[in-house]
């Protein structure tokens, strides 16, 4: 899938034909001057200049010097309101929000939940708008669905079973309540160098994570069969992690995989009206253009917000960057 926007901009020195392109595996800009034709590309292994261009291009928001490219920080911006904070609050979110001064809350059947991916896997999946499904063997906590107590080797057996029966026709969306964590940006977002989506997800659709000191205290039924678990104590174990996790603040979307869109061994789950994409923030550390990645999300999502954050001065957190906060 390609998206292509082509700008025509008169810069006084030449006209230039400015072509934003997405190919998902490639995310780059071409410049064509009239004349002297070169290639000024931004890929996700680094960030390369034009070797034939004029020492000063100047056109509109971008500076080309040197082979070098900026995004000039003098653009006109709306300011961050802060009466925003106060309808987050009132809508039972945390005073702390990372957007409570960038946006308005969600409508009260949805909620505000938070995914963190790479700057490559967060572009594939707003150009082809789907995120993936995460398969419960493939998690990083090894407890996933195993959070009863195992006093007894025939628990470990049922409960074991369980877990192995339910991640072989479902798997999870999962999201966080919040971006401001500098752990969540730092293990899920590839060192601060990739992007947090914010989605308005349908609230009876989600399930808030436990976090516990202690595993759970249950009698099983006497039956070897894993399906036949008492439902209530299924829903504990899906939803159940240690302690060590809140940080996460995490919410899950279970999906079954027959419902899911299947490519090879991945499943994928398209964005709909449970599912919508609201937010779109680049990392600290992150080098994609945001005005190219705030064109293609305008293009594609239009009540979509696009900006930059950066690390906090006084506390730790990541916090927007006001100065790119449209």
């Amino acid at each position: 899938m390609i998206v292509i926007v082509p700008l025509k901009i008169g810069n006084g020195c030449w006209d230039i034909n400015y072509l934003w392109a997405l190919d998902l595996r490639r995310f780059s800009r071409g410049l064509t001057p009239r004349d002297s034709p070169f290639f000024f590309g931004i890929a996700f292994s680094g960030v390369g200049g034009p070797t034939n261009a004029p020492r000063n291009i100047r056109c509109n928001r971008c500076l080309f010097s040197e082979g070098n490219f900026d995004v000039e920080r003098s653009v006109s911006l709306v300011p961050m309101n802060k009466s925003y904070r106060a309808k987050w609050v009132s809508a039972n979110y945390t005073k702390l929000m990372g957007s409570a001064e960038v946006t308005l809350p969600p409508a009260k059947e949805f909620i505000r939940a938070y995914h963190f991916t790479s700057a490559e896997f967060a572009i594939s999946d707003i150009g082809f708008a789907r995120l993936k499904i995460a398969r419960i063997s493939d998690l990083n906590d090894p407890f996933e669905l195993l959070s009863l107590n195992f006093r007894a080797r025939a628990t470990r057996k049922i409960v074991r079973g369980f877990k192995d029966e339910y991640d072989s026709h479902t798997g999870l969306l999962s999201f966080s309540g919040n971006w401001t964590s500098p752990i969540l940006w730092s293990h899920y977002a590839t060192k601060h160098r990739g992007i947090c989506l914010g989605f308005d997800v349908r609230r009876d659709w989600t399930q808030k994570v436990l976090y516990q000191d202690n595993r759970i205290l249950a009698e099983l039924d006497k039956t070897e069969d894993p399906t036949k678990i008492d439902g209530k104590l299924q829903s504990l174990l899906l939803r159940t992690k240690s302690r060590h996790w809140r940080y996460e603040k995490e919410l899950r979307v279970f999906v079954p995989l027959q419902e899911a869109l299947a490519e090879g061994r991945l499943h994928f789950y398209p964005f709909d009206e449970k599912l919508q994409l609201r937010e779109v923030i680049l990392g600290p550390q992150c080098d994609l253009s945001l005005d190219a990645v705030r064109r293609l999300t305008h293009a594609l999502y239009p009540r979509a917000v696009t900006f930059k954050s950066r690390l906090a001065f006084k506390w730790f957190a990541v916090v927007p960057d006001e100065t790119t906060v449209p």
